[in-house]
């Protein structure tokens, strides 16, 4: 009896937790809409995006700022940076982060520095951020 038991509450395990009664859907599940390929001219090893902004980090091709029309399902390019700075390594941009509260793009070249790049006003003089470890970012 006690093995009956054991079996018909292994079973009942694995059938409920194969179809759950009550799934849990968000309110608001994120969708998105294709509007196409887009050429960075390279490899595309990141991206960040807000409501109106997409940022790009395009490896050896530097680094691209869309604006996003989405009345026309089409990105415009806005700036595009592929010598961040000449005298330094290989300028490769590996990923990239938009603050959204700041209105500011961080580029991370791993072996050279962590660029900065302001979406509205006048650039930073030293657009870089000099702190790492050894020479390598740890990240």
């Amino acid at each position: 009896m006690k093995n009956h038991l054991i079996l018909f509450l292994t079973i009942s395990l694995f059938i409920s937790c194969r179809k759950p009664a009550d799934p849990v859907i968000e309110s608001n599940p994120l969708s998105y809409t294709h509007w196409g390929t887009f050429d960075v001219s390279g490899e595309c090893l990141d991206l960040d995006i807000s409501d109106t902004i997409l940022v790009v980090a395009a490896n050896y091709n530097g680094f691209f700022v869309f604006s996003i029309d989405s009345e026309n399902h089409a990105l415009d390019t806005v700036y595009h940076e592929i010598d961040m700075d000449p005298t330094m390594g290989d300028n490769r941009a590996e990923r990239i982060i938009l603050s959204k509260n700041h209105g500011i793009v961080f580029i991370l070249d791993r072996y050279d520095k962590i660029w900065m790049h302001k979406l509205y006003g006048t650039q930073y003089i030293d657009n870089w951020v000099e702190d790492c470890y050894n020479g390598v970012w740890l990240s």
